[in-house]
């Protein structure tokens, strides 16, 4: 197998994880999971910035997170004294269970979304070196110079969304027991709405590789195609 295939069957197996993950449901429904997953990056130096960027971004979530530490203990405690509104002891358990998942599952969610992410950095790496050993040939990689720093670009978007959803917070305002199936229906939709469009952008992301892969691919097919006709008359 051509390191082109390689890389293209990578590319295609994880983006087989990102696509089948289902969507965050309604508020009885929290079972399910939004999964996957800084300006534009040059293409001269893609390698470099890549791993640099790898590195900044982890660090730029657990900053963040560790910066909202003090926001969601507040947080969390204002919750538990607005608990007593609720009268029933079981309808107060489901709404601090239901609060404490969401903020479970955008850390989940975040982290695992920031994997594929990286997952898709590797394979663009792989795909630049790639590009630069054609360049060494005097082939043309315009198209593929094009896509790679497309899905440069895509990646870093989805980076940044990744890194703004994961410091966020979704505390359920309780204001009073008459109130707290629509305020509780908000919050989960408000969070399934962040979490898609967040997911959306890695998904993006992942076209966008999947797009210079098939490119590589294709230039690959060429230099084969040529190296095969020039070896015919030379015989």
């Amino acid at each position: 197998m051509s390191k082109s295939s390689s890389v293209f069957l990578s590319v295609l197996s994880l983006g087989i994880v990102v696509l089948l993950v289902p969507s965050v449901t309604h508020a009885q429904g929290l079972q399910g999971s939004v999964s996957a997953a800084v300006n534009t990056a040059k293409t001269v130096a893609v390698p470099v910035l890549l791993k640099q960027a790898k590195s900044d971004f982890h660090q730029k979530i657990v900053d963040e997170r560790e910066q909202m530490k003090q926001q969601i203990q507040q947080a969390r405690s204002d919750f538990q004294e607005k608990l007593s509104l609720i009268k029933d002891q079981k309808k107060q358990q489901r709404v601090s269970n239901i609060n404490d998942r969401i903020q479970t599952m955008n850390q989940n969610e975040t982290d695992k979304m920031s994997k594929a992410l990286d997952s898709l950095n590797t394979i663009l790496e792989k795909i630049e070196s790639q590009r630069d050993s054609l360049t060494s040939k005097n082939t043309d990689v315009k198209t593929l110079n094009a896509d790679i720093t497309t899905a440069t670009t895509a990646i870093t978007t989805a980076k940044n969304a990744v890194s703004t959803q994961a410091s966020k917070t979704y505390p359920i305002s309780i204001v009073s027991d008459a109130t707290l199936k629509t305020t509780v229906g908000t919050t989960v939709s408000q969070f399934r709405a962040d979490m898609t469009t967040t997911y959306k952008l890695v998904v993006n992301a992942k076209h966008a590789v999947v797009k210079a892969a098939q490119e590589l691919k294709t230039v690959n097919a060429g230099v084969d195609t040529s190296a095969s006709s020039s070896a015919a008359v030379r015989e």
